[in-house]
């Protein structure tokens, strides 16, 4: 079993940021994660395809210094807006009305 990434997502001053992390693999389609269960707010998104690799996606608040110190996990704009669309994709087919951590 290989080790899939982890996307972290910041809402901070009306820019979204990720990051990676590593996870446990999965073979489900992408599915947002809503906290409470059956709020309208997602916290993230479970197996996230995007060009052939999956991500678990984080919505966070933090400082994008923070976030990018150790750089960014999409190096082209193709890449970016790639991720952007399945971020999108899988959001529009849930029930969340807002994204960002639980509380």
């Amino acid at each position: 079993m290989g080790a899939i990434k982890r996307i972290s997502t910041v809402l901070a001053t009306g820019a979204v940021a990720m990051g990676l992390l590593l996870s446990a693999p999965s073979a489900q389609a992408a599915t947002a994660e809503v906290q409470p269960p059956g709020d309208t707010n997602a916290t993230g998104i479970a197996n996230l395809m995007v060009n052939g690799t999956l991500y678990d996606v984080l919505f966070v608040r933090e400082k994008g210094s923070i976030l990018y110190s150790s750089g960014f996990d999409f190096t082209t704009q193709t890449d970016a807006e790639d991720a952007r669309e399945a971020v999108v994709n899988a959001l529009n087919v849930s029930s969340a009305v807002t994204v960002g951590p639980a509380g």
